[in-house]
């Protein structure tokens, strides 16, 4: 699994570095009071968001539900947690408000669970393939990675930065990250079903 492409470290660099370098960005980071939001990696997140003056609102999910989310923000977070719940409380509202915002141009960062939710359909585990209804990635996010560390256990994983890709350039070439269940995210174009 050298290859792993971390797409939420990807979008988490392009956020912070396109969005301060034109204007401090106001992005709505949702919390639902850690029935799935894992409240230390929230906890961790806002310190960094503070860290780098970019500038957040919490919000739960009646209030993604009932508000145009791109009249607002400039992007929305999904930090890590247990993306099921995210289903269960996003609406069919809140993914329209959440899609338009993308379209729109806004950006969506999702975290470990964040991400799974972004998903199109996810593999968790022995749950087997299990369909996401936000669809912002027409892929699959398959996790626990094992060869990193299996669920439930967690470690500190180099991840390799792509040196020519813009979003990077004020990057080290890699960083050390807190792995705790993510996925990896594999495309529909770019996936390889076994044959029998």
């Amino acid at each position: 699994m050298a290859k792993i492409k971390f797409l939420q470290l990807s979008l988490l660099t392009a956020l912070l570095f396109s969005s301060t370098q034109i204007r401090a960005a106001q992005i709505a980071i949702y919390n639902d009071g850690g029935i799935g939001v894992w409240p230390e990696g929230l906890a961790a997140l806002e310190q960094f968001l503070k860290w780098k003056g970019i500038s957040f609102q919490e919000v739960d999910a009646a209030f993604i539900n009932q508000n145009r989310l791109s009249r607002q923000f400039d992007a929305i977070c999904f930090p890590g947690g247990y993306a099921y719940y995210y289903k269960l409380a996003i609406n069919d509202s809140g993914i329209a408000h959440i899609r338009e915002l993308v379209s729109n141009g806004g950006g969506y960062f999702g975290i470990c669970a964040g991400a799974y939710f972004a998903c199109d359909s996810i593999i968790w585990e022995e749950d087997g393939l299990l369909d996401y209804p936000l669809d912002l990635f027409d892929g699959l996010a398959i996790g626990a990675i094992d060869s990193i560390a299996a669920w439930d256990n967690y470690t500190m994983t180099r991840v390799n930065l792509n040196a020519n890709n813009p979003i990077n350039q004020f990057e080290p070439d890699h960083q050390w990250l807190l792995y705790y269940g993510g996925p990896y995210s594999v495309s529909y174009t770019h996936l390889t079903l076994p044959t029998n």
